[in-house]
């Protein structure tokens, strides 16, 4: 769906269902606005909500365990462009988990250590429960000196709760490079 007028580049909105074979019905709710083409001017970014066994079904889980808890997932960006060449952006993502991917040990105080390869293997089938979650931050800034090329700097750190517990992450600073063709 095209929101704004502007059709070189589009807004837009998108929604989708579906049910698995054991009619666990899951949802996504998606928007995005370009900051060239928005209604407030230079101001754009995404948004993004999932959601997990929309009825509360009961399922078995990878992990063997039965649940039927309700989840949600999501992710947002928020740009502002400055100029033509300054963009700055903050992002979050927020998720349900309880299988952070293959474990790598346990550390002094018996907690279990999760490798952040694993984290990021999507064959790690996670399974997600709403007594644990992973919030991902994000600032950063997005610089095209001149056209096609450009340079993202951004600091960018995930947390992790497992019941009441916080894992805080002292975060990291990226710096990616690229062309646009």
């Amino acid at each position: 769906m095209q929101l704004s007028g502007d059709t070189a580049n589009q807004v837009g909105f998108g929604a989708g269902f579906n049910m698995n074979k054991d009619g666990v019905i899951n949802g996504i709710l998606s928007f995005n606005e370009d900051p060239a083409a928005s209604p407030i001017r230079n101001l754009g970014g995404f948004f993004q909500m999932e959601f997990m066994n929309i009825g509360g079904k009961e399922y078995t889980a990878p992990n063997a365990q039965v649940y039927d808890e309700f989840l949600f997932a999501c992710i947002a960006q928020m740009e502002y462009r400055v100029n033509r060449n300054v963009m700055p952006y903050i992002f979050a993502w927020y998720v349900p988990s309880i299988d952070y991917g293959a474990a790598e040990g346990t550390d002094a105080d018996g907690n279990t250590i999760y490798s952040r390869q694993a984290y990021n293997n999507f064959n790690d089938n996670p399974t997600y429960d709403a007594d644990n979650l992973t919030l991902t931050t994000k600032l950063g800034c997005k610089i095209t000196p001149f056209e096609r090329f450009y340079i993202d700097v951004w600091y960018e750190r995930t947390d992790q709760k497992a019941g009441d517990t916080w894992s805080l992450d002292a975060g990291l600073i990226s710096v990616c490079c690229g062309i646009n063709l």
